[in-house]
């Protein structure tokens, strides 16, 4: 993980705040494991499928299991921490000397972003059992600020719309706006990076 940056202290699986908590209960419905039976006969061609094409998960016959790619760990910490920091200061900047120019909804799913790059930056990826079926429950913190940001699906546009605007009138990050909105892009959206942080979070929710 880089450390070029202080954002905070690192953490392995915190909790995240209580409000941003009990947020995310009202947005994913309540999950329950599936049946051998199930498993077998409806779900394992869907998850070899969705496995094969985004290199992220795949499923074991026997035992009836599923495992995630071994390049998981490495796509999170080489590519989407660095990625994470280095927006984490941008939207940082817009949010302090930019702010006047953003309208409420706008200044808002902006701070959801940059809290979503500060937990994925501050989560020490190593330290965690990626066999572990509850693995999503020590990624909360991030699951629900991701989620937030696709509660309405105007958001993720809204976000690349202002940043755009915003970053227009920034003699600091002005000619930086192409690389910005391609890492905002690959922090909210599947089909730019194979796997995906969506694919990522998807994946540990069928486990």
């Amino acid at each position: 993980m880089a450390t070029n940056v202080v954002i905070g202290e690192a953490v392995s699986g915190a909790k995240p705040e209580a409000g941003a908590r009990e947020f995310g209960r009202t947005i994913k419905a309540p999950q329950t494991r599936s049946s051998l039976f199930k498993f077998l006969f409806y779900e394992y061609k869907k998850i070899r499928d969705f496995g094969s094409d985004r290199h992220i998960i795949y499923p074991k016959m026997l035992p009836p299991t599923l495992q995630l790619n071994a390049s998981v760990r490495t796509f999170i910490t080489k590519h989407m921490q660095p990625l994470s920091i280095d927006l984490y200061k941008v939207l940082t900047h817009i949010l302090k000397r930019r702010w006047s120019q953003l309208e409420k909804q706008e200044y808002n799913t902006i701070v959801l972003l940059k809290k979503l790059c500060e937990k994925i930056a501050l989560t020490n990826f190593n330290l965690l059992n990626y066999s572990d079926r509850d693995l999503i429950d020590r990624l909360r913190p991030i699951e629900v600020y991701f989620l937030a940001l696709h509660s309405d699906t105007r958001y993720p546009e809204m976000i690349i719309k202002s940043v755009s605007r915003v970053l227009e009138r920034d003699a600091k990050h002005k000619e930086r706006i192409p690389d910005i909105i391609i890492s905002i892009k690959r922090m909210l959206f599947s089909e730019i990076d194979t796997p995906s942080l969506y694919d990522f979070i998807l994946a540990l929710n069928m486990f």
